[in-house]
């Protein structure tokens, strides 16, 4: 979920009335809104306020006192370990779906208190307005949803970035929770941004027309980013331009010849190998392999080719006579290299997971 401004200055006064700190939360632990008030402010509270999320033991302990399918007001006990002092957890939900939680710390609440802070959470869930990064994060599915939230987007074009850790693999949780504060900061001074979202194992950020591609790369100095073409907003084109930029940065981080940021058009070979099998390369080995791409990386190159892999001019030669021989072809024919280049890359491109 998230909070306007009106809704912000409501719930710091809403605080300073009932003398206790405030703080909203989404269904994740995601710090959403909390208020200057901080006199119950526990260490776990001031973590979350710094990292902009809750900790996952203290996610753990929270749900074990059942917030997660509560309809009224929960009390969640200290845990000196975790440096938490007891609270209330008041859910906010809207038609019974969980947008978040509204968190009074410091104590329990009774009387005038309670019932102020009770309406407050129903007066969030009612006026809760539509939760775009959510949608950006469901898309090409949310389509629809996005586009009756942000009417203004249909016939515009579009931009969408794609974030993947280079290597390829989960962000680690320390990662994860820098990205979901240091996106949107450092993105929304930009007039074509959007919104964003970040999961376990990619972010996406959607511009209108050009994308801040500079200060995304920027802020995720070790991940590979991809960008689609340039599309309307409509469903077939943004569904184009999701698979583009997974595609883009997915491949950039499995193939070290592919520069980062990479555009979809600049891709090169890629597109074309997309429904391309890979038949040609299987009697060769790993070493065959390495040194057959290795060298049509470096345009048959045999000087640079050997410098790269650290092997002597004549051992290159040796190896690549025996994928000839292997493969019962000419690496002089220039034809014979595109095939081959177009297969190597195509072992890349097997080994995606996204999109």
């Amino acid at each position: 979920m998230n909070v306007s401004g009106q809704q912000q200055a409501d719930l710091d006064a809403l605080a300073a009335e009932i003398g206790h700190g405030l703080s909203i939360d989404d269904p994740h632990g995601r710090l959403v809104a909390y208020s200057p008030h901080h006199a119950g402010a526990d260490p776990a509270r001031i973590a979350s306020i710094l990292s902009r999320h809750v900790a996952p033991e203290i996610l753990a302990w929270q749900n074990e006192h059942g917030i997660a399918t509560a309809t009224e007001p929960v009390t969640v006990p200290a845990n000196p370990e975790l440096g938490m002092a007891t609270r209330l957890c008041v859910p906010i939900r809207q038609g019974g779906k969980l947008l978040g939680y509204l968190w009074v710390l410091d104590g329990a609440l009774a009387g005038a208190a309670l019932v102020a802070v009770t309406r407050f959470a129903s007066r969030l869930a009612a006026g809760s307005p539509p939760d775009v990064n959510s949608m950006i994060g469901r898309l090409p599915d949310s389509f629809d949803e996005l586009a009756a939230a942000m009417p203004a987007l249909l016939r515009t074009r579009i931009q969408i970035c794609a974030v993947v850790p280079s290597p390829v693999a989960a962000f680690t949780g320390a990662e994860f929770r820098r990205l979901t504060t240091a996106i949107p900061s450092a993105l929304r001074s930009s007039p074509s941004y959007i919104g964003s979202f970040v999961s376990t194992t990619h972010a996406l950020a959607l511009f209108s027309n050009p994308a801040a591609v500079t200060e995304l790369a920027a802020i995720t100095p070790d991940c590979a980013v991809g960008i689609s073409e340039p599309a309307l907003f409509e469903a077939t084109s943004v569904r184009t331009a999701h698979f583009q930029a997974l595609a883009a940065a997915e491949l950039s981080a499995l193939d070290p010849a592919l520069p980062s940021p990479l555009t979809w058009s600049g891709l090169g070979p890629y597109r074309a190998l997309m429904s391309t099998p890979d038949t040609t390369l299987s009697k060769l080995d790993s070493t065959g392999l390495l040194t057959l791409e290795t060298y049509l990386d470096f345009g048959g190159d045999a000087k640079r080719t050997a410098a790269h892999l650290h092997l002597h001019r004549t051992t290159l030669y040796y190896r690549l006579g025996r994928v000839s021989e292997a493969l019962g072809v000419s690496l002089d024919d220039g034809l014979t290299r595109l095939e081959l280049h177009l297969a190597l890359k195509h072992r890349r491109l097997a080994r995606r997971t996204l999109g």
